[in-house]
């Protein structure tokens, strides 16, 4: 158990942006409450909504395809409550009205498979980076556990930052006057890793830690690499305009998503004139910049 586990999330993270899947609140060392976003699936019925929401999220990450989660298979259940029932996969209100003050909430335990436990204690060390200690119950097990850290290649995890070299991103800086340009400082969490590593050692493991090193730069204050402004450069944009872009980019995906929670109610055929509506909205105020897309 890391310092920081509560309040920990599992998702994907890309310079500022996430999607939070799953977030994490301890409440012993057995027991642990799961919250799990509504982009995943719940354990009742599906609703189309809940996809068309999911896979909005993807392109607001330089690699979409690297946006699933690595707990969508865990066992998960719904609260239930005494003011409710499920019809149909749904739940619906219990005709006799209770007062807020006597609701009461049935939460469902489940066992946890190995995997998975492995898999969240790798996500606790990845964020343990700056806190200053963890418990554990035995050796073996933290041997265990930061082994598996080590040997993972979920994707985003264990990266580390050096300063910039060159390349196809730098050259593109050093062309460019009208932006503010800082290379990245060196990273700590190398540091952290090997500080992981030696503790491994000490506890008998002869494992070394696999991480992945990147070179970005900051560009206006928002940290980029070669891949991601080669994307944004072939949709037409600029360095100048890039934090104004991504603010946009930002608006529109709260728009849409804002937009769809509040109809979730509401039949389909009024889901889809909305969706209609919007998309024509966006278009007729972006299309023409280059930051929507069919």
């Amino acid at each position: 158990m890391t310092q920081n586990a509560y309040s920990i999330f599992e998702g994907p993270t890309s310079d500022g942006l996430w999607t939070d899947f799953h977030t994490f609140a301890p409440v012993s060392p057995n027991i642990m409450i799961l919250m799990r976003s509504f982009l995943l699936p719940s354990g009742i019925q599906e609703d189309e909504s809940r996809k068309f929401l999911l896979e909005l999220t993807q392109p607001i990450h330089p690699d979409p395809t690297a946006t699933k989660s690595c707990l969508e298979d865990i066992p998960v259940a719904k609260a239930r409550n005494n003011y409710s029932k499920i019809v149909n996969g749904k739940p619906e209100p219990l005709p006799t009205r209770i007062s807020r003050e006597k609701h009461i909430f049935y939460f469902r335990f489940f066992r946890l498979e190995t995997k998975h436990v492995q898999k969240i204690n790798i996500l606790f060390l990845e964020e343990a980076k700056g806190t200053m200690a963890f418990v554990y119950k035995n050796p073996i097990g933290l041997r265990r556990a930061l082994e598996l850290h080590f040997l993972d290649e979920m994707p985003g995890l264990k990266s580390v930052m050096h300063l910039q070299g060159k390349g196809e991103l730098s050259d593109i800086l050093a062309e460019s006057n009208d932006h503010n340009v800082n290379e990245a400082p060196q990273d700590s969490r190398e540091s952290y890793l090997l500080m992981l590593q030696e503790t491994a050692k000490q506890l008998g493991s002869t494992v070394q830690v696999k991480y992945g090193i990147s070179s970005p730069a900051i560009v206006n204050g928002i940290r980029v690499d070669d891949k991601q402004m080669n994307r944004y450069l072939e949709l037409g944009g600029s360095l100048s305009s890039i934090l104004y872009d991504v603010l946009q980019a930002h608006l529109i995906l709260t728009l849409v998503i804002k937009t769809h929670s509040l109809m979730s109610k509401k039949d389909e055929r009024f889901k889809t004139d909305v969706r209609k509506k919007s998309t024509q909205l966006l278009w007729e105020l972006y299309a023409d910049k280059g930051l929507v897309s069919g």
